[in-house]
């Protein structure tokens, strides 16, 4: 790809909208080729996260298809969350070097709207070209109608190619199961409407390894069923968060031994890291030595290669508090 320029988006793209396609041909119209950053790579199929991917490729490819232009201008790199930005900003960088090739003239195209765009300034040394687009279109009310089942909405938003799509992915089960996760969480969010103040959740989870192999809980409700999780929960309003954690780890897997004080806590506390609101986990980590088999028939232990290898089966931000509880254990060695 010498000499070719190189532009990047990057976006999460769920759906792809009207105002992003306008960005797209925009640049399109001054680099010779696109690379479109998927963000939320490789999460669990969510209402936040519904489309995977090869998905999201999908529908951007038949929407500029539409448009006029060739697939072979575009490239596509997921790039997961990492709920840190220098670690994310690092992996965008590494995703548009396997893309780079040599290109002399690399061009970041967005729109510094807000606080959401701060990202934007982690790529200092590529040319920044504020994109002349102005709307208004939100990805996340255009989910909430998707799933309401509004096309109304959906068709004065979304390019034609992108809402035959859609409608097409509403006649799988996958749509029913979101759904289901949506009304879940609207009766979630109703129970707290009275609070005085918008609540801040607390919860107290368990990371215990043992042979290189990690304890998990298969989750039974809504949102995130039969997706992984470190054991654990809310807060007990009378137990602390180390009590709380033994006790979740307990009811959850059916083990039953008295740990040592933990190893290490380590706090997580991302605004947008639950789907239930604004929630702070703290992780206790244990390492016994041996495998204490779990009596639960919704837990299981797997090995740490085997639990990293599947970030799109965990539960939220679950697979990045094992990521980073497994790494710090690691350092500490033992």
């Amino acid at each position: 790809m010498t000499g070719v320029r190189l532009g990047v988006y990057i976006g999460r793209f769920q759906p792809l909208h009207n105002a992003h396609q306008q960005v797209m041909l925009e640049a399109l119209s001054q680099v010779e080729q696109l690379v479109v950053i998927l963000g939320s790579a490789r999460a669990a199929r969510s209402i936040k996260n519904p489309f995977t991917v090869s998905e999201r490729q999908d529908m951007i490819t038949a929407a500029l298809q539409q448009a006029g232009v060739a697939p072979t201008r575009l490239h596509f790199m997921g790039v997961r969350d990492f709920w840190d930005t220098p670690a994310w900003a690092s992996a965008v960088r590494e995703a548009v070097s396997h893309v780079q090739n040599g290109a002399h003239d690399l061009i970041l195209f967005g729109h510094e709207k807000d606080a959401s765009s701060a990202y934007l300034r982690e790529f200092p040394d590529w040319t920044f070209r504020p994109t002349q687009v102005r709307s208004a279109l939100s990805a996340t009310p255009l989910r909430r109608a998707w799933l309401r089942g509004d096309w109304v909405t959906l068709e004065d938003a979304v390019p034609s190619a992108v809402l035959c799509w859609l409608r097409d992915f509403a006649r799988r089960a996958e749509y029913a199961a979101l759904q289901e996760e949506a009304l879940a969480l609207h009766h979630w969010r109703a129970a707290w409407t009275s609070a005085p103040h918008t609540p801040t959740f607390v919860s107290a989870h368990a990371l215990v390894q043992s042979e290189r192999a990690v304890l998990l809980h298969r989750r039974v409700q809504m949102p995130g069923r039969s997706l992984w999780q470190l054991p654990g929960g809310l807060l007990h309003p009378q137990a602390s968060l180390r009590d709380s954690a033994t006790r979740h780890l307990r009811e959850q897997t059916g083990l039953d031994t008295s740990l040592p004080p933990p190893e290490i806590v380590l706090t997580f506390d991302h605004p947008e890291r639950s789907l239930l609101g604004r929630e702070v986990a703290y992780v206790h980590a244990w390492r016994i030595p041996h495998h204490r088999f779990a009596a639960s028939a919704s837990s299981h232990w797997l090995h740490d290669d085997e639990a990293l290898a599947q970030p799109e089966q965990f539960y939220a931000d679950h697979y990045r508090l094992l990521e980073l509880t497994l790494e710090r254990l690691e350092k500490r060695g033992g």
